[in-house]
Formats: C-alpha cells, structure tokens, sequence
C-alpha cells in the first residue's frame, strides 16, 4: 500500500494506518490486506507497560490490522450492561461464544472472576484498528485458545448495543 501524510513505509504502529484512512490519505484498497504481524511477547510487553497488574492476555503471532467495512463482534460481562463506564476493547465474534456455557466461555477467553451472566453486540465501524489472536492461558483464569479482538482506536458507547442475558443469545 502507499504510505501517506505522516505514515511510514513498514510503520510497525496501526493505529497510525486507521487515522490516515480516516483521514482520507489512504483508501480502503490500500489497506484490505495491510497487516502487521507481532509476537505475543512484544504485543504483552506494551499490555503491561500500560496494565501491570493484569495478566498477558496473547499467545502466539497477534495480526494488527484496520477494518475496511462495518464488522459484527459481541462482548460478554458479568452482572448489567455498565452503561456509565467506558466502553471496553475486548471483543469476539460471536460463533466464538455461541453455544457455549458461561463456564466454557470464561474458559477459552481466560476470564477473570465468576463466568459472565451477559452479552452486547458490538458494532465495529469500518476504519477501526482491531489487534487480533489468541487468548493465552491465564492461571486460575483459564485456559484460553479462543480467538479474541481488541480495539485499538477510540472506542465510542454508540457502538454497545442490546445488552441482554447470556441466555438470550
């Protein structure tokens, strides 16, 4: 892809390609394919820089890469939707989850605390930069291998919608 406005050619930061699209500097042909591959340990590395006290959620390559059309993925949690709180980053499609039990979920997800009661949809917007991968094992969390998202660029609340029962899904 061409590199633009502010973005270097082999630019190892995504958040950076997300903005220029946004901006208009690059298209969305320009970065369909664009993804930049990371180890787990240098992808946990910066997590706990920012987060020392959790644990490193990865195993395995992490993929970073931006989405090029609008993407559907669900966030699970424990008790009611935290509406007052800052939308949170981590995400999975949803046939990651379904027809699972809470337990199971907490499980591949490597969950901390009681398994989740609830579940919201959550409605990615094309332009957003996404890290991809597996969940690692956490210690007394679980023993991950489910395939989970963050997001990377500013969350917005508007894009957490029909929280509901774990049942309900």
């Amino acid at each position: 892809p061409k590199f633009l406005d502010g973005v270097k050619q082999g630019s190892r930061n995504i958040d950076e390609v997300a903005t220029a699209l946004r901006r208009g500097a690059l298209g969305v042909d320009d970065v369909k394919d664009f993804k930049i591959l990371k180890s787990a340990d240098e992808v946990n590395a910066a997590h706990l820089a920012r987060k020392p006290n959790d644990s490193p959620p990865w195993t395995g390559a992490v993929e970073e890469l931006v989405t090029t059309q609008d993407e559907q993925f669900v966030r699970v949690f424990r008790e009611k939707f935290p509406g007052d709180k800052s939308p949170q980053e981590w995400i999975v499609k949803r046939s990651v989850i379904e027809g699972k039990t809470p337990a199971q979920i907490k499980d591949i997800l490597s969950l901390p605390g009681d398994p989740p009661t609830h579940v919201v949809d959550v409605n990615i917007p094309s332009k957003v930069a996404l890290r991809k991968g597996t969940a690692a094992k956490i210690e007394n969390f679980g023993n991950g291998g489910a395939q989970q998202y963050e997001i990377i660029s500013s969350r917005q609340e508007s894009w957490y919608v029909n929280p509901r029962s774990l049942e309900d899904l």
